[in-house]
């Protein structure tokens, strides 16, 4: 890409036209042109400004955070507790002392907190996704009248 393009969308950031996900493409796209070697001085002070100039997009331009991560967490939740309260209270096959209660308490935060982190290291997601794709304009060189 060239220079121009990063110092256009430099002015979009310290004017706040950028949204989130634009801002982390800018700073992801210079990383790589620095990773190349092709980093110019005005590319690199660039760079150590985005860096250091942390977040200044609008808040116009962001979307509300999303809750749909949190509904596998309660499903598995709602169904642990429905197993403790068979367990204990319906059948009641164990005792419900006060060491069982904070076995009961302990588990799911254990084992919700492996889950997520299994879940990010395994199969990440996220719902800043931004595809980029390149396009080169072919014309073709057409004689006539």
């Amino acid at each position: 890409m060239h220079e121009d393009y990063f110092l256009e969308n430099a002015e979009k950031w310290r004017k706040g036209e950028l949204t989130e996900i634009e801002l982390r493409q800018l700073r992801a796209e210079l990383d790589a042109v620095e990773a190349r070697g092709a980093l110019t001085p005005a590319l690199r002070s660039l760079r150590d400004e985005l860096a250091s100039g942390g977040t200044r997009s609008s808040k116009r331009h962001r979307s509300p955070p999303s809750r749909r991560g949190c509904v596998m967490e309660v499903l598995l939740l709602g169904i642990y507790a429905a197993i403790v309260w068979f367990i204990f209270i319906k059948m009641k096959w164990l005792p419900w002392t006060t060491a069982t209660q904070v076995i009961v308490v302990i588990i799911p935060v254990v084992a919700l907190t492996a889950l997520v982190l299994a879940l990010n290291v395994v199969a990440p997601s996220s719902a800043d996704v931004r595809v980029i794709k390149y396009v080169i304009n072919i014309v073709p060189q057409v004689r006539g009248a």
